[in-house]
């Protein structure tokens, strides 16, 4: 269920966290798929996450940290 795109030039954090913004585990999914995708989370790809499932940044990096 891996979702890695190709070409990392049009694809952001925030593309990857909205495809799994409604799916059961779409925040831990969305960062998998960050990972797979970028190789590491940055700030910024929690700012995205937090962003899109309504969560704050601290649970998204409560999240990552598990």
């Amino acid at each position: 269920m891996s979702t890695l795109i190709e070409s990392d030039e049009d694809v952001s954090a925030n593309d990857l966290a909205l495809i799994y913004q409604d799916t059961i585990g779409g925040p831990i999914r969305a960062l998998r798929a960050i990972v797979a995708q970028f190789g590491f989370i940055n700030d910024n790809h929690i700012s995205n996450v937090a962003n899109v499932f309504n969560l704050s940044r601290a649970e998204v990096r409560g999240i990552v940290s598990f």
